[in-house]
């Protein structure tokens, strides 16, 4: 995350406030949002809809 210059803050908000889900590989889920400064993050979690905690993030990336 740090690479990506993407928060703890953007991944929660994200997953709080998604505007686009999808289902992922091997059974995880993709969630777009909007994180700071009005970027859209994608968020690919372990496990399915709705993100139910403990949340297991397994990828995240900025979608620009």
């Amino acid at each position: 995350m740090i690479q990506r210059r993407i928060l703890e803050h953007d991944i929660v908000e994200v997953l709080l406030n998604y505007d686009f889900s999808k289902p992922g590989h091997d059974g995880g889920h993709e969630y777009t949002g909007f994180a700071r400064e009005n970027r859209r993050l994608k968020v690919w979690t372990k496990g399915g809809f709705p993100p139910k905690e403990p949340v297991i993030i397994k990828s995240v990336a900025w979608k620009d």
